[in-house]
């Protein structure tokens, strides 16, 4: 797990009308993998979510940090949504996100 990435959640802000600006924050920064998926992998994550194309590993956060899919993932300046945390046999060892690289767009 070479590539370090950051976490970011949205925080509620509003502008002098009260209409909502999107503001994202840090929340929480590790070590991951980030693999591309190709053939018959990225058949199988369209089967759970559509237009998977990447999937992050990292170890277990520990019960004080808690991801969903509402975050997103920075790393350098490629931004992934994130669509699912899978905990790897459910043992708390190492959590699979599976993202959708925004491409075209910067953090």
């Amino acid at each position: 797990m070479r590539r370090r990435i950051t976490f970011q959640q949205k925080d509620a802000t509003q502008n002098t009308r009260g209409d909502p600006i999107p503001n994202w924050t840090d929340y929480y920064t590790c070590r991951a993998e980030i693999e591309p998926l190709s053939g018959r992998e990225l058949m199988a994550a369209m089967q759970v979510q559509a237009d998977i194309s990447h999937r992050v590993t990292i170890r277990w956060p520990g019960t004080s940090i808690t991801l969903t899919p509402d975050m997103h993932i920075v790393y350098g300046t490629r931004l992934f949504d994130i669509q699912s945390i899978l905990d790897t046999e459910e043992r708390h060892r190492e959590l699979q996100i599976l993202c959708i690289e925004r491409v075209g767009q910067t953090s």
